[in-house]
């Protein structure tokens, strides 16, 4: 009797062991990569809508953005990413690294060709269209894959990628259309980008805003229900 309750007992703490949540090794990175996401996308789609209908120059656009590029969309998603990579989540890690890092990519892009001393040279519209359209192809390729890789999270999750990858295709078949087809589909991938800060925008609130800290739950939606 005794070593049959003794076996349950064990029985019982391998199955707490097993339910029991590690514990993160650092801080969770995911709302300060939010917050980058959040905030340069919204700042770059109103932009660049801004900029299609010729409301602002490119001039303007740019010379606005090569410091939040720097800073707030890839130091603080590549900031997240160590985090999330340390902490175990490597889907969440590879999508703030990445996105970090193209950040950091146009952030730097002036400086690199003033220290190099590239020639500017004349690059037609089209071409310049189609090296663009080519820069953008393995973006839509990684975002359907972060897509299929979250298609089972909550609601609010979904919708996020789903933003995403309507902005990125949209933006990727803009430079391979010609004339003024190619502005208005532009046009609607930047409204796209707005949707999608909104949307990260509303994510990060969900994750911050409970009631242990404030007056209310933000709800997520429902996961996907699991195949057996």
């Amino acid at each position: 009797m005794s070593a049959r309750l003794g076996g349950n007992d064990e029985e019982k703490s391998e199955k707490s062991q097993k339910t029991q949540v590690p514990t993160p090794l650092v801080a969770d990175g995911h709302p300060i990569g939010l917050i980058g996401f959040g905030i340069i996308t919204l700042q770059e789609s109103i932009l660049e809508v801004l900029t299609l209908n010729k409301t602002i120059s490119n001039t303007e656009k740019y010379s606005s953005m090569y410091g939040q590029s720097l800073f707030v969309g890839g130091l603080i998603q590549i900031i997240s990413s160590i985090f999330e990579l340390i902490n175990g989540n490597s889907l969440t890690g590879a999508a703030f690294g990445s996105f970090g890092a193209f950040w950091l990519s146009k952030g730097l892009q002036p400086v690199i060709l003033k220290f190099l001393d590239l020639p500017s040279g004349n690059v037609s519209s089209h071409d310049n269209n189609m090296i663009e359209g080519i820069m953008t192809i393995p973006w839509s390729l990684w975002v359907f894959i972060m897509l299929l890789a979250n298609i089972r999270k909550n609601l609010s999750t979904r919708i996020m990628f789903i933003l995403l990858n309507c902005k990125i295709h949209l933006l990727t078949i803009s430079h391979f259309v010609e004339n003024e087809s190619s502005n208005n589909i532009h046009i609607v991938a930047g409204y796209f980008g707005i949707l999608l800060a909104l949307a990260a925008y509303y994510e990060l609130a969900a994750i911050l805003i409970n009631k242990n800290n404030s007056f209310i739950n933000i709800p997520r939606g429902k996961n996907l229900m699991k195949t057996s």
